[in-house]
């Protein structure tokens, strides 16, 4: 039987997928309004006994029933969840990641149920039998590098709300988080390898005008279409296409900006407008080269070799 967890070098312990949780792995607490239950309910025990009055005798051990009852069902509540997986897609600085947990539930409808990583604002959800189901929580991408979210915390106080059961998940999951983009007229550069490169400026008017493209973070703003945006046909930008078989360089060594933080988004922006333009382009970094392509899987790569420059093999 394979274990549901695995220890790495960096000490910390991930959890294997898909993940069941069961007996070991579920807690259980009463929350404030237990706690006040239980000693509104010891006082009338004491009542009762001081007193000899056999109702009240009746409401407590009923009372004390119903809630040894919800006990039950709160921990029923959250067990044969299984976890499939924890994934997010890329993002830039300063942006939120959505970590999306993949869960299912094979028989009874499972309510009143909560998901949120440490430090993040809570998802509720309830769960029916079915294929997996998506469940969307937020994790602030506050720098550049690769995110790993914090732990997950899956919880329930249904159904009376007087006790918790909660179990906790480390998932061994990252996202790239890109460069905020920045803004910026330098040219991208002819390097040695490029067959039929030239210098242009990014996006410059002496290419062919292609259409309009939803506009997306980084976009130039001398690109937008205004005169789109009026008729209310939302923020869309004018995209260009180079000329065929031209292929261009990004270069670390043409940015004249010493900060580092900086040129990174400086590069960030090119790398967005070569893409939008249709180019071929490749990116010059120091310790990296990537030669001239074009498509979303080269664009994905340039941005991730940008994500993790000078942070070493974790990317944090």
């Amino acid at each position: 039987m394979k274990p549901d967890s695995v220890n790495l070098n960096s000490g910390r312990r991930f959890d294997r997928f898909p993940l069941l949780l069961g007996r070991g792995r579920i807690y259980l607490l009463p929350t404030r309004y237990g706690v006040v239950f239980f000693f509104a309910l010891s006082a009338m025990l004491f009542g009762a006994v001081n007193h000899n009055n056999n109702f009240a005798f009746l409401m407590t051990f009923l009372l004390a029933g119903i809630a040894l009852v919800g006990l039950l069902a709160c921990h029923r509540n959250l067990a044969g969840i299984c976890i499939h997986s924890v994934s997010s897609e890329p993002v830039f600085a300063g942006e939120t990641a959505v970590f999306t947990i993949s869960v299912s539930v094979p028989k009874t409808i499972r309510s009143g149920l909560s998901a949120v990583f440490d430090g993040s604002n809570p998802v509720r959800f309830s769960l029916s039998p079915g294929p997996p189901t998506g469940i969307g929580a937020l994790v602030a991408a506050d720098r550049r590098g690769l995110l790993k979210p914090p732990t997950l915390r899956l919880s329930t106080v249904y159904p009376f709300g007087l006790f918790r059961a909660w179990a906790t998940v480390a998932p061994e999951a990252s996202v790239p988080v890109f460069p905020r983009p920045a803004a910026s007229s330098l040219k991208m550069t002819k390097r040695p390898g490029g067959e039929g490169a030239e210098t242009r400026r990014i996006g410059g008017q002496a290419e062919d005008f292609e259409g309009l493209w939803p506009y997306r973070p980084g976009d130039p703003m001398q690109h937008i279409a205004w005169k789109a945006f009026s008729k209310g046909r939302g923020l869309m930008v004018k995209r260009f296409i180079s000329a065929v078989g031209a292929s261009f360089f990004i270069d670390w060594d043409q940015v004249p900006v010493r900060d580092v933080e900086k040129k990174l988004s400086i590069l960030c922006g090119m790398v967005l407008q070569a893409d939008q333009s249709g180019a071929s382009y490749g990116l010059a970094l120091p310790g990296v080269h990537l030669p001239p392509a074009a498509g979303p899987a080269h664009r994905f790569e340039c941005l991730k070799a940008l994500a993790v420059f000078g942070l070493g093999e974790e990317g944090t």
